[in-house]
């Protein structure tokens, strides 16, 4: 029963992604660097409040029984979708900071407490490697903060290698999309022009 009510959601997922024109086709550089032949724009998606609470709160029952005290993203992709998600859990929402000055790569900043000793639920919009959702984690985890969990609306990973979490790990909608090294990339020996859209 529940992996029908998870093919379910996801479905749903996929729909709103597709409806809210989330879903880009063409020729991309990813944030990891990677290319690819779709792009997944969830901004789209969570510029609807309908939609963003919708995705929040299907989110946020992934999570309900691990007594999650904060929901930190990542920005940019994270920044709306922490709030929604910690909306619906009744905590309180935060996002870091991209920042070359860390050894992580991310900063809270903007007066948000430290986490010390709080169980924190880290949110992205989209999985590609997990680079980004990993380095997060360790930036926290050196605060002092207990990572209960890792949360996206879409994973999009060629396959599972590369991502290693030992906490709880789940995701709305697995995507599978074709992921290319810069130099091996078939759009690219086509001379397909490249677009570089963002954080997705």
């Amino acid at each position: 029963m529940k992996n029908e009510e998870s093919g379910r959601k996801g479905k749903g997922i996929e729909e709103a992604l597709e409806r809210t024109g989330a879903v880009l086709t063409g020729h991309f550089r990813l944030a990891s660097g990677l290319h690819s032949d779709r792009y997944l724009q969830c901004a789209r998606l969570l510029a609807i409040p309908r939609e963003a609470r919708a995705v929040g709160k299907a989110l946020a029952e992934e999570f309900r029984n691990h007594n999650v005290d904060a929901v930190v993203g990542p920005a940019l992709g994270g920044v709306v979708l922490s709030f929604v998600v910690a909306d619906a859990l009744g905590v309180p929402g935060y996002f870091a900071e991209k920042s070359s000055d860390a050894p992580n790569g991310f900063l809270l900043r903007r007066g948000f407490p430290v986490p010390r000793g709080k169980r924190v639920l880290l949110v992205e919009d989209v999985i590609t490697t997990g680079g980004s959702i990993l380095r997060l984690r360790n930036y926290l985890r050196g605060l002092g903060a207990e990572i209960v969990g890792i949360g996206a609306i879409v994973d999009r990973r060629a396959n599972d290698e590369g991502f290693v979490s030992k906490e709880a790990y789940r995701a709305l909608v697995r995507i599978h999309a074709r992921l290319y090294q810069e130099e091996n990339c078939p759009l690219c020996a086509k001379g397909l022009p490249l677009d570089r859209p963002g954080s997705g």
